[in-house]
């Protein structure tokens, strides 16, 4: 299931364009399992929105897996306990 966020009317203003750069950029890193490299980018993402959910969260995770790698078989699919 694809979940979309409305971030404002097209064209999008140029700091929410460099933002879905860098959170995309590190969508694609964190997928590939490159935990330092999609930190960057989150980070960079974060100072253009600070209060990003998402961006917020796969930092979380990013650091998590850092530490303690995901298994083999780990396919990046999010399990959401909460709403």
């Amino acid at each position: 299931m694809a979940i979309f966020e409305l971030l404002g009317l097209e064209p999008a203003d140029a700091d929410v364009a460099e933002f879905l750069q860098f959170y995309h950029q590190g969508l694609q890193l964190f997928r590939t399992r490159q935990w330092d490299e999609s930190l960057v980018e989150f980070k960079k993402a974060l100072w253009l929105s600070p209060e990003d959910h998402q961006s917020l969260r796969y930092c979380s995770m990013a650091q998590k897996y850092r530490l303690a790698p995901p298994d083999a078989d780990w396919q990046a699919v999010a399990h959401m306990e909460t709403k």
